[in-house]
């Protein structure tokens, strides 16, 4: 079989398939986490997700945990929490919001305030009034090293991996894929998987398929903290940043809202930083931080997020055509959820149905498929 993409959720697909003594084949036109998994801020969040995604978060932090031991190798994932905060009254009440929807899926998340909220987190500042905070959820150091890891296993497993080997079609016979077509021809493959993030449309309408799909830009700048470190991840309440610490000591990782500017999909590599969001970022983290200093950035990239109307993945084998099966959609959520959608796209392959439902991520669900 062939998986397009070797991101966190291709690498996890093929890593499973391979342990079990399949062929797999993983194509990308980049490197290993050469696009959205090398480009991500790296959050590991349960908190704050649709209740649709809430038991496949939860079962990913499972998997999350015993990633290192599996993998024989520390992936840089740190299980130190994440805080989503608010602002004002009307923020609190959505905060209020996410704390009862993860309850109600037996997460352990509260709303934490005042003196409570200020021994969790001493550097935020004033204007944070509240937060919820959920001590399962965490973060990555370095997050294209989680894709390699996988990868380096998968090899070990006798996964293949032609990187900087682009995709440019799905072949198709008698109504069901036969392979994918690369410049350099074609690989037959039974089974194809196609984990390309914002590639997923394209390589869709070459089958006559309408993926309703947006790229959207987002920026991340690392900067130096003074003391108090900040230890855990954190989102805002109106989503517009989100953060977590660095694998430089003394770091910290903002990034911009997931909901920016749409742009080409095809910009990937070659998707500059723009000052102007870079000085909003700024400004909003030392709005909510106190030990930002002189707010010096040490290092800035952009990356895009393939996003559905509905916020949601599909996660789904197509009936037609078959053998084709789609991992694309991820809405900026996709980097927590890439170990437990790796295994379910194994179980779809495997054993015709997934281990979880997977109902609301079904390919149909959208009018133009």
């Amino acid at each position: 079989m062939a998986i397009v993409g070797a991101g966190i959720t291709g690498t996890a697909a093929a890593y499973y398939l391979s342990q079990v003594g399949r062929r797999v084949v993983v194509l990308d036109r980049a490197d290993i986490a050469g696009e959205g998994s090398g480009r991500t801020l790296g959050g590991v969040r349960q908190s704050a997700r649709d209740a649709a995604e809430l038991p496949l978060a939860m079962e990913a932090v499972r998997l999350w945990a015993g990633l290192a031991g599996e993998l024989g190798r520390d992936v840089g994932y740190r299980q130190t929490g994440n805080l989503r905060l608010g602002t004002t009254k009307a923020e609190v009440a959505h905060l209020e919001e996410i704390v009862a929807t993860g309850r109600s899926a037996g997460l352990d998340i509260e709303l934490v305030e005042g003196e409570r909220l200020r021994r969790l987190a001493p550097a935020l500042s004033p204007a944070v009034i509240a937060a919820s905070y959920c001590a399962s959820d965490g973060y990555v150091l370095d997050p294209p090293l989680v894709a390699r890891s996988y990868a380096q296993v998968a090899r070990g497993q006798g996964a293949t991996f032609l990187t900087g080997t682009g995709v440019v079609g799905v072949e198709m016979t008698g109504g069901r894929v036969s392979g994918v077509v690369t410049p350099d021809g074609l690989i037959g493959a039974p089974v194809v998987v196609l984990c390309t993030g914002v590639g997923t449309g394209a390589l869709c309408r070459e089958l006559g398929l309408q993926f309703p799909m947006q790229a959207r830009r987002v920026q991340i700048a690392v900067l130096r903290t003074d003391q108090p470190r900040f230890t855990a991840a954190f989102g805002m309440a109106d989503a517009g940043m989100s953060g977590c610490p660095d694998a430089l000591e003394g770091h910290f990782r903002f990034a911009s809202s997931a909901h920016g500017e749409i742009v080409d999909p095809r910009s990937m590599n070659d998707l500059p930083t723009l000052p102007e969001v870079e000085a909003q970022l700024l400004d909003r983290a030392g709005a909510i931080f106190t030990n930002l200093g002189e707010r010096s950035v040490v290092r800035r990239w952009s990356g895009l997020i393939d996003t559905t109307p509905d916020h949601k993945p599909v996660l789904d084998a197509l009936s037609s055509p078959s053998g084709l099966v789609l991992a694309a959609g991820f809405s900026g959520h996709g980097f927590c959820l890439g170990p437990i959608s790796g295994r379910l796209i194994a179980d779809i392959i495997l054993d015709g149905r997934p281990s979880l439902s997977l109902h609301a991520f079904r390919w149909s669900r959208f009018p133009t498929s």
